[in-house]
């Protein structure tokens, strides 16, 4: 045997082992969600057969396994998508089909779950690109998120089916398979639920599925940007994405020049996904640095740095309580995770790092959570939170004035001034912050510029309205959506004296019963303590709710703001709108940060006849 021929039969020999591993990885996967490797494993098993035999058609196929059940016919096919692996691949896909620097893209998240079509009252999956595995019967537990108005009878819609990070945390950590196990993670949650027969099963227990439209989440990129800015484009998207994900897709926003391109039999060529690939070490939890909302803990470790993909890793998020089904099942309440540990640290998506794994060692100092780690005072463990109990907590007093100042309005004031304010002079209530004069504060401490700013914020605040007000209490569960309510069909003097029942409140559409009662209960207290007289100094009447608040306008937000949109959500509702995440025909208004951006939500609201204004609109709109 010559060397060309062994090399060959060496080559036959890899060829059908591939075959075999990667026939073996799809049957786990698809048909007995119990996968053995991890998608960068499989990638890499797919990608190393498609350079030993090109035309294998494990890796041409759109569907790796054989499809099931009652079979649809797509009116046009539903291809896959091809594949880049790093930056350099990704850039010569872009430069290829670019026209110029000034190309647009779009980027969109690539969801880790399974593709769906929804064509006139009809789900189905992609299939092998021509007909796919009929879906509809799980339509009872699909919630379907998109700017688009979907009519299930007529829409037609493509996206991924999935199940999304906080539906994850809360609602599945109960929910189990048909075997009686607890769900894996996302993907195979997923895989379970749309391949059994049962939808009742799921349906009793609270389970549901969402079907992300593709272009419901994208933002705009110019191709000549892109290699500078990729490290900042994966933390955008990767950091905002609420669903499960596993890589970026780039596609040309000229949909006429992209199809001009065609598409090969497997993808088209005007859009490629760019997947990531998980990379994990081992380090050294040296430190916890804690942090507190409103009422909850949270913690950050605290490591020795690490390089992890050109990436230096040195903090990372901790559990405090045992976390969900699927993740590491260690924690800072029980000890079993402590300063000292040997940790293993991965890089999910490329970008956000995260603990996988932990082992005590010899250097190991236990951290268990016995008590609040800024006043020692008791804790009260949910399921997935730890909260202080003690009213008098520094940490949680400094963080209710923030949130409270956030919600009247205040702009230009960070954490630290309010910091100031409770250590160099007592603030240590929402009534006191807002009657300070400006003689009652050291400009050498505070600052000339940040004290005159202060005090021109607090004027401002001071004609907030009183949804605004009601949001500043931080009464629990009221935020500005209730507060709206209680604004909109309450008299402010009756609600504000505790002359308002709990059954009273609620009668109002949108407020259940321990809403109604941490209402009563939180205004008596302040009544009690004389907190809510020296809140009413301040404050001594409020004008009419606007038209615009007591009607509940509804209000988006698209595009990079001056402040987070989360942020300007609150903000929103504290002032009577009620903030939604896309663009429908109940939608009165669409904060936009670039009008010319031609994002799908600008398009939908033209569209739509929606009212469009600026950031600079939306400030003086709420005064």
């Amino acid at each position: 045997m010559d060397l060309f021929e062994f090399a060959n039969q060496n080559a036959k020999s890899r060829i059908a082992e591939l075959e075999g591993a990667i026939r073996r990885a799809n049957d786990l996967y698809w048909n007995q969600n119990a996968p053995e490797i991890s998608d960068p494993e499989y990638d890499a098993l797919v990608e190393e057969l498609k350079r030993l035999d090109p035309a294998n058609p494990l890796v041409t196929q759109i569907a790796p396994v054989e499809l099931k059940g009652p079979k649809v016919t797509h009116s046009k096919p539903m291809l896959s998508l091809d594949k880049a692996y790093s930056l350099e691949e990704l850039l010569k896909w872009v430069n290829k089909y670019a026209r110029t620097p000034q190309e647009r893209l779009f980027i969109q998240p690539k969801f880790d779950g399974i593709s769906g079509l929804l064509e006139h009252g009809v789900l189905s999956s992609r299939g092998d690109g021509v007909t796919g595995e009929d879906y509809t019967a799980k339509l009872p537990i699909i919630r379907f998120v998109t700017d688009k108005q979907v009519d299930i009878r007529t829409s037609e819609l493509l996206g991924e089916i999935v199940i999304g990070n906080e539906a994850f945390a809360t609602v599945y950590r109960k929910v189990v398979g048909k075997g009686g196990q607890p769900l894996k993670n996302q993907r195979n949650g997923v895989a379970g639920i749309i391949g059994t027969d049962d939808v009742e099963f799921y349906r009793k227990q609270g389970a549901y599925l969402e079907f992300v439209d593709y272009d419901y989440i994208r933002f705009e990129v110019r191709a000549g940007d892109i290699a500078r800015d990729w490290e900042k484009i994966k933390e955008r998207i990767a950091t905002t994405v609420p669903y499960p994900m596993d890589g970026i897709v780039l596609k040309l926003a000229d949909v006429q020049y992209a199809e001009s391109l065609g598409a090969t039999d497997h993808h088209p060529r005007g859009a490629i996904a760019y997947k990531f690939t998980n990379r994990s070490r081992k380090t050294t939890l040296n430190g916890i640095e804690w942090s507190m909302g409103k009422r909850q803990l949270s913690a950050v470790g605290l490591l020795e740095p690490v390089d992890l993909g050109g990436v230096t890793i040195s903090r990372v998020r901790l559990p405090l309580t045992m976390p969900v089904v699927g993740e590491m099942n260690k924690c800072l309440l029980d000890g079993s995770l402590s300063v000292g540990d040997e940790v293993t640290v991965e890089r999910a998506g490329d970008v956000i790092p995260h603990l996988i794994d932990a082992a005590h060692t010899a250097a190991s100092r236990p951290v268990k959570l016995e008590a609040c780690p800024f006043c020692g005072g008791a804790l009260a463990v949910g399921e997935t939170t730890v909260e202080c109990t003690n009213p008098g907590c520094s940490e949680k007093q400094v963080q209710k004035l923030y949130a409270s100042i956030v919600s009247l309005g205040f702009l230009g004031i960070a954490e630290a001034f309010v910091r100031k304010l409770y250590e160099n002079n007592q603030i240590r209530t929402l009534g006191q912050l807002v009657n300070l004069q400006p003689g009652d504060l050291d400009k050498k401490i505070y600052g000339d510029k940040t004290t005159d700013l202060f005090f021109s914020e607090l004027e401002k605040a001071k004609k907030a309205p009183l949804t605004a007000f009601l949001a500043a209490l931080n009464i629990p569960m009221v935020g500005g959506n209730v507060a709206g309510l209680l604004a909109a069909n309450c008299d402010a003097e009756e609600l504000l004296a505790g002359e308002i029942s709990a059954g009273t409140l609620q009668g109002i559409k949108g407020i259940g019963d321990v809403v109604a009662q941490n209402i009563v209960t939180e205004i008596r207290a302040l009544l009690d303590s004389g907190e809510m007289a020296l809140l009413r100094k301040a404050y001594p009447s409020f004008e009419a709710v606007p038209v615009a608040a007591v009607s509940g306008e509804t209000i988006c937000f698209t595009g990079a703001m001056s402040r987070p949109r989360g942020e300007l959500q609150k903000i929103a509702a504290a002032h009577g709108f009620v903030p939604v995440d896309s663009v429908t025909k109940s939608t009165k208004i669409l904060v936009c940060a670039d009008p010319s951006s031609g994002s799908s939500k600008l398009k939908n609201a033209a569209k739509l006849g929606v009212r469009i204004i600026s950031e600079a609109e939306f400030w003086e709109t709420i005064g």
